[in-house]
């Protein structure tokens, strides 16, 4: 089983249904709303004119959030459709982004200590397989005391929608459809 590849192909279709979902708000975004919520905003002030390294970032809303608050912003993310996605979106508004399409583990293996901060947010850690090596990109990243920030649910949402707390070296399966209000019942694969 190709644990990546199989993310990615699910990432490709759930991209194409959140862009145009209510829960991302695009339209929203592309009139200067931010995406981001008071709990980012309220911790991480002092972004203007800092390297700011958001992983996992789909198709880019809060990585282009920063971007609007100065930061000098790269977004990674394995999902070449959402990749292409992030870049239109940067297009239309007229902001300064760079997107990376990448699996995280490979992004860290060539990546640069340039980042003063790495970012990532909500629902990111339940589709890695392997913690340590996401975290070694994390290190990779950083400039000497950068910041890394996270914001995510607590592992007990999992737990409670019947998932294995611990790791596991086979992944859990599901096929479902996306947590977005116009799913459209087309089922993608899950893996966490």
């Amino acid at each position: 089983m190709d644990y990546l590849d199989i993310n990615k192909k699910s990432w490709d279709k759930r991209t194409k249904t959140h862009v145009s979902s209510d829960f991302y708000d695009v339209k929203g975004f592309m009139s200067g709303s931010s995406s981001l919520t008071e709990i980012e905003q309220s911790e991480l002030i002092e972004v203007s004119g800092k390297k700011l390294l958001h992983l996992q970032c789909q198709f880019g809303l809060d990585t282009l959030s920063w971007a609007r608050k100065g930061a000098l912003v790269t977004g990674v993310d394995l999902s070449p459709v959402a990749i292409e996605k992030a870049n239109e979106i940067t297009r239309k508004v007229g902001l300064k982004a760079n997107f990376i399409c990448s699996d995280v583990h490979d992004f860290g293996d060539r990546v640069q200590p340039e980042y003063d901060t790495v970012f990532t947010s909500y629902g990111t850690v339940c589709w890695l397989p392997n913690l340590d090596k996401w975290a070694q990109t994390i290190v990779n990243s950083l400039k000497p005391n950068g910041a890394f920030y996270m914001v995510d649910f607590h592992p007990i949402h999992d737990l409670i929608s019947g998932y294995s707390y611990f790791h596991s070296a086979t992944p859990d399966i599901e096929e479902e459809g996306t947590y977005t209000e116009n799913c459209d019942g087309t089922k993608s694969t899950l893996i966490t």
